[in-house]
C-alpha cells in the first residue's frame, strides 16, 4: 500500500522519502551503513566549521591564552622616566658598600634616596625600588663603617691599656 504524494516540509527536499519507506538501519558499530559516534579527544575541541571564503576565523581557545601567560586587561602603562636621584642614590650605595673606608659616599647614598622618594611621591615617576635600595645600601654602609671605626678605637685603646700596664709581651 502506497501512501499518496504529500507536499514538502519547509526542510525537506521533494525527493525526500518518507520515514516509513526508508530501509530501517542498525545501530551495530559494525555495520558499513552507520559508523558509531567518536568521543572527543581529552584536550582537542571539535573541530569548527570554516568560515566563508575571505573572512578570518575567530581563535580558538588556546590561540587566545597561552598556558603560563597572565591574561591582559587593557593596556599595559606607559613607561615611565625613572628617576635620576633614585639611581644615584642606588649606584652610591653600592659604591659605599665596596668602599667602605669613605664614609661621604654612604651618606651621599642615603640623602640621594630621601631626595628621590619625595620626588617620586610628588611626580609619580619609576624607580620607588631603587630609592629604596639604594637607601638601605646607604645605611648598611654607614654602620659598617661606624662599627668598623668603633672597633679600631675599642682596639687601639686596649692596646694602648695593655701597654701601660704592661701586660703585653714582646
Amino acid at each position: 500500500m502506497s501512501q499518496p504524494p504529500h507536499d514538502p516540509a519547509p526542510g525537506e527536499q521533494p525527493d525526500d522519502k518518507p520515514e516509513q519507506d526508508k530501509p530501517p538501519s542498525s545501530n551495530k558499530p559494525g555495520d558499513q551503513g552507520e559508523q558509531p559516534p567518536q568521543l572527543p579527544v581529552y584536550g582537542r575541541t571539535a573541530p569548527q566549521p570554516l568560515p566563508p571564503f575571505g573572512e578570518q576565523p575567530p581563535p580558538s581557545y588556546q590561540e587566545q591564552r597561552d598556558y603560563g601567560q597572565v591574561p591582559s586587561y587593557g593596556q599595559a602603562p606607559a613607561p615611565g622616566r625613572t628617576n635620576a636621584l633614585a639611581i644615584g642614590s642606588l649606584i652610591a650605595g653600592i659604591v659605599g658598600i665596596l668602599a667602605g673606608c669613605v664614609l661621604i659616599v654612604p651618606i651621599a647614598a642615603i640623602v640621594l634616596g630621601h631626595l628621590a622618594l619625595s620626588q617620586i611621591k610628588k611626580t609619580g615617576e619609576a624607580g620607588l625600588g631603587l630609592a629604596i635600595t639604594g637607601l638601605v645600601l646607604g645605611y648598611v654602609g654607614l654602620l659598617g663603617w661606624i662599627a668598623y671605626w668603633l672597633l679600631f678605637v675599642i682596639g687601639a685603646a686596649s692596646e694602648d691599656v695593655a701597654m701601660l700596664t704592661g701586660s703585653i709581651s714582646g
